[in-house]
């Protein structure tokens, strides 16, 4: 329960700001706890950490560890009887019973007891033993780019998810009955459209692609990702590219919630302008010295 209650917390101040709110967030708890490569945020799994170091008590009693709780369990409960198969009488101590438990579960999850006989426990290595393996997200690398604007790798994350609540993800829960584009009313507002079905965002890209130098690609949000990896003669430029498609998916975003909330759009010319202020002013914070002076000078004249 009290794990229960600190992921909760967690939660509740990732998505809202607050320690006790019981909304859902966007993204499930368990994608969050994956790691980034796998498209979640490489938060613990408390449960999980809480138990990997109870495994190595069940571990210390497999292998007799010189200590004195391990020997008390051996003389008290364990005795002569095979500790793979053992299980905590009624009369055991809590601690006891918590650590067969535990052992139990690791059996059945790992389908296998060789971990209560191997010559070296880790608790890092038990935790990423247990949990699930994900497929690995194939837009991880460019969403966490690091010379992209925190706020705008967050955007991106969720967006590459179909996770922004956009109206038709709205109206599919039952919030609101208008699913129709705020920008520009011509279709229903998902992120197909937004990214970039929308004759808006298709402008704005079309414009910061030339700003970069490169030939535009008509394609949403993913398979625009998918060529922009082939983009650039080198890394740094690569990095300058995926900084400034982040800043382009925020400002989107950002331009639909004005267009929500204020019943007022920026120009093209508005969030364009928006997106290259952001990118070189986070890229000059960033640059090192190690950049090619080609680079450099190439990122000078945008």
């Amino acid at each position: 329960a009290v794990l229960k209650k600190i992921n909760a917390i967690c939660r509740a101040y990732l998505w809202f700001g607050s320690y006790a709110d019981n909304r859902p967030g966007a993204v499930a708890w368990e994608k969050l706890c994956c790691t980034k490569s796998e498209g979640g945020l490489g938060f613990r799994n408390l449960v999980l950490w809480n138990q990997a170091p109870i495994g190595k008590q069940a571990w210390a009693i497999s292998k007799k560890e010189d200590n004195l709780w391990v020997k008390w369990v051996h003389a008290m409960y364990v005795k002569d009887r095979n500790w793979v198969q053992y299980t905590a009488p009624i009369t055991a101590s809590w601690a006891v019973k918590i650590v067969c438990k535990v052992k139990n579960m690791f059996n059945g999850k790992l389908q296998s007891h060789d971990w209560l006989t191997a010559n070296k426990y880790a608790i890092k290595g038990m935790y990423q033993n247990l949990s699930e393996v994900q497929t690995k997200a194939h837009w991880a690398k460019q969403v966490w780019n690091r010379h992209s604007v925190p706020r705008h790798r967050f955007t991106m994350w969720l967006a590459s998810q179909d996770r922004l609540k956009t109206r038709a993800r709205l109206v599919k829960v039952g919030i609101g009955n208008d699913s129709q584009c705020t920008v520009c009313c011509c279709s229903e507002e998902t992120i197909t459209h937004m990214y970039f079905g929308c004759a808006y965002s298709a402008s704005c890209k079309a414009m910061v692609f030339q700003w970069l130098g490169l030939s535009g690609h008509g394609g949403d949000l993913h398979r625009t990702l998918n060529w922009l990896r082939r983009q650039g003669t080198s890394r740094f430029r690569r990095q300058v590219i995926y900084a400034a498609y982040a800043g382009l998916i925020y400002h989107l975003w950002r331009a639909r919630n004005y267009a929500v909330w204020d019943a007022m759009v920026p120009t093209v010319l508005q969030t364009v302008k928006r997106v290259k202020m952001d990118t070189k002013g986070r890229i000059q914070q960033l640059i090192g010295k190690k950049v090619k002076a080609s680079d450099v000078e190439w990122f000078s004249g945008l």
